[in-house]
């Protein structure tokens, strides 16, 4: 009797179910994509973070006695290129406490500030290597110009 009526419903409406099937199949999918994006982003972030710990521990040791080794920290690759955070922090708002977020937060803003104050190290390092070159050319062109008017002008190859 029961299987008789249920026959009769999938006869008379297999196109209404089979519309829900897909429909359902749908959510399915898209949960499931949802859920792997989520994963994806939670392990790049958590690497990412990883990778910048480290940074920071061999940034710190270009520091002795109060001074920066600005050869070392002008040779250091970048702190950061692409920053997930900020990409894929949507995906965890709601997933995390207030101090988690806001301590993840504060850690991306102290690796921007470290990366910008390498950026003006590296910066001045460049302009002082440009000025002292500009002191050595201006100085022999110096000499030069009082070698020419000590000799009047004038070349004495003998």
């Amino acid at each position: 009797m029961i299987i008789d009526k249920l026959w009769d419903l999938w006869i008379n409406h297999w196109q209404d179910l089979g519309l829900i099937g897909v429909g359902l199949s749908a959510v399915v999918i898209y949960t499931l994509q949802e859920r792997a994006k989520r994963i994806d982003a939670a392990s790049l972030i958590v690497l990412q973070i990883d990778s910048l710990q480290n940074r920071l521990r061999e940034l710190s040791t270009y520091i002795g006695e109060g001074k920066i080794n600005s050869v070392a920290f002008y040779e250091a690759l970048p702190l950061i290129k692409e920053n997930y955070w900020d990409k894929y922090k949507h995906y965890f708002v709601r997933k995390m406490s207030t101090k988690d977020f806001s301590n993840i937060n504060k850690l991306y803003d102290y690796v921007y500030i470290i990366q910008e104050q390498q950026v003006l190290i590296q910066n001045l390092q460049k302009n002082d290597f440009f000025i002292r070159q500009n002191l050595v050319m201006n100085s022999e062109m110096q000499f030069i110009a009082s070698m020419l008017q000590n000799t009047g002008g004038q070349h004495n190859l003998k």
